[in-house]
């Protein structure tokens, strides 16, 4: 491990980080965690106006103003990324 930072630049690891973190090979586990407590809660309704959706779970991130995750999936954009590891690690 002490030879890591030798072999790779710490920009290259940032994004391996970013890309293992968010996209493979299990996703956001933000979005999994919403998506089973979702589904529990849901199977415990009594009215389906008391459902909920899988997303209900998942924190809301205020990185600048802009909506930062994108409708499909809860996954960032690249330039939202960029600027979650800027502001990691300056």
């Amino acid at each position: 491990m002490d030879g890591l930072s030798e072999a790779m630049p710490s920009e290259l690891f940032d994004e391996w980080y970013v890309y293992f973190h968010k996209f493979e090979p299990w996703g956001d586990e933000w979005l999994q965690t919403s998506h089973i407590c979702s589904v529990i809660s849901n199977l415990l309704v009594s009215k389906k106006s008391e459902l909920i959706d899988f997303d209900y779970f998942v924190p809301k991130y205020d990185l600048g103003g802009e909506s930062k995750q994108t409708k499909n999936n809860g996954e960032l954009s690249i330039a939202e990324q960029e600027k979650m590891l800027e502001m990691l690690y300056g």
